[in-house]
């Protein structure tokens, strides 16, 4: 759990949560404020804050609000999201295939993570590479193939069509079957 400032020297703590998510971190963020126009208490949210306080607020009300975050979070770490054959498991963060356990690096769960949680949509490329290495990173697409291409091998059934589509000039899509 981390209560970020929006105003910190350096870095400021919008950042540093837009950092955190495309990094993977699942813990619950609280962004803590004198900024109230809605474009600000849109933009905490919009970059992976859970809740928004702003000030001044009583000390009371944000030990609620952590107490509140606290349990939604808690269920969101037991999950597991499916897509056909292949299971991902949130808290140990571990990917299974018809009950073996697959193993992938960080970025190759947190490829897999993203196209679960959007399975049958189509992913642009430009939009896969923000979330896996983030907007300040120069990366090509190449890299983002590769990485496809790994994942594809350690989640694909041998003889069956992949999981993974490719959509030519558009991105890629996870096809559950039901597409």
């Amino acid at each position: 759990m981390l209560v970020l400032d929006w105003m910190m020297p350096g870095l400021e703590g919008i950042e540093i949560c837009r950092k955190l998510r495309r990094q993977g971190f699942q813990g619950g963020i609280i962004m803590v404020t004198a900024r109230d126009a809605v474009d600000d208490v849109v933009a905490g949210p919009r970059a992976g804050a859970d809740d928004y306080i702003v000030k001044p607020f009583a000390f009371d009300e944000l030990v609620a609000r952590i107490d509140a975050l606290g349990r939604r979070k808690l269920k969101t770490y037991q999950e597991t999201i499916t897509c056909a054959y292949l299971a991902l498991h949130l808290e140990s963060k571990q990917a299974e295939a018809n009950g073996k356990m697959i193993p992938l690096t960080r970025q190759e769960y947190q490829l897999c993570e993203y196209f679960m949680r959007n399975k049958n949509l189509v992913l642009p490329r430009e939009k896969i590479i923000e979330h896996i290495w983030g907007m300040d990173e120069d990366i090509s697409d190449n890299a983002l193939d590769a990485l496809v291409k790994r994942v594809r091998k350690k989640i694909d059934r041998e003889g069956e069509r992949s999981l993974i589509e490719t959509m030519r000039g558009l991105g890629y899509r996870m096809n559950d079957g039901h597409v």
